[in-house]
């Protein structure tokens, strides 16, 4: 996992490669997108469990997923979700939002998350989505 901050803003890259035995039942490899290997509900489902288990090492406890959204990254077919939660940081109490999207290419998974303070997200918004779109993922 990468991070990028800026003050109390961030930008998160992970990427997670799967073995390719796991995708045996398919016919290339290089072609599967995140809609082939799961579906939204399998995404949301996949979301809450990952963050509970983040939340466990965070700290976190109120973490409100607002929304889930069909989408892509540079025409790849991606997941996203928002979700807001409030974390202890730099001696204080802050309200964060943070907008995740989830890609396939192949056998790799990559996940982009932009997070800024909530009072900040609606000005930030676009610059985090221009952000996270002018990600090149390789297949």
């Amino acid at each position: 996992m990468q991070k990028a901050e800026n003050g109390q803003n961030s930008i998160y890259v992970s990427i997670y490669e799967f073995e390719k035995s796991l995708f045996k039942k398919y016919d290339n490899l290089e072609k599967i997108t995140i809609k082939d290997v799961m579906s939204a509900t399998d995404y949301k489902n996949f979301i809450i469990e990952s963050t509970k288990q983040a939340d466990k090492v965070l700290g976190i406890n109120d973490r409100q997923i607002t929304e889930y959204f069909d989408t892509e990254i540079n025409g790849n077919p991606a997941y996203g979700c928002k979700y807001t939660f409030t974390q202890y940081k730099e001696g204080e109490m802050i309200k964060y939002t943070e907008i995740n999207y989830s890609l396939m290419l192949g056998n790799v998974m990559y996940s982009v998350i932009g997070k800024t303070p909530t009072e900040n997200f609606n000005s930030l918004k676009s610059e985090i989505e221009n952000s996270i779109n002018s990600f090149k993922f390789i297949r």
